[in-house]
């Protein structure tokens, strides 16, 4: 995991935000108005500082998806491992020609961005495409708060 200017720096969204708590905030002009008053949440939610690392939200992988260009795509049963928080040691296709080690998106074939891994050139079981953060973090965070 990164720390949020990492991530986005590797995304190209650098934008302005603010913390609350552990939260990063993407505002607007009417928004950052309303902080002198500290609201708990506001804005669009980046994701969450988890320690000195960030973790990205579901609305940021959304936005990202849309504008970043090295991408792995998966099939089903890869999706579902993926999101399960496996690595991964097969792709469908690639995206904008990552090289070793970049960040890519990992898509699933509805082109639905599920989560952020660390590429490798030729994934198989002795050298799979790493796992960073999916969308399925969210509900083991609340599964696990709730026991």
């Amino acid at each position: 995991m990164l720390t949020l200017k990492e991530f986005l720096r590797n995304f190209a969204t650098l934008e302005d935000f603010v913390q609350i708590k552990e939260y990063y905030f993407v505002l607007t002009k009417k928004q950052k108005e309303l902080l002198p008053k500290k609201p708990l949440f506001i804005g669009n939610c980046l994701g969450k500082k988890k320690g000195n690392l960030f973790c990205p939200s579901v609305s940021l992988l959304d936005q990202i998806a849309a504008r970043y260009q090295k991408a792995v795509f998966v099939d089903a049963k890869t999706e579902w491992l993926f999101i399960c928080g496996r690595d991964i040691f097969s792709v469908q296709e690639t995206k904008g020609n990552p090289q070793e080690n970049d960040l890519v998106l990992v898509l699933n074939r509805f082109k639905e961005c599920i989560g952020v891994a660390q590429y490798t050139a030729n994934p198989n079981k002795n050298n799979p495409i790493k796992h960073i953060y999916d969308i399925g973090d969210y509900l083991r965070r609340e599964r696990k708060r709730k026991l």
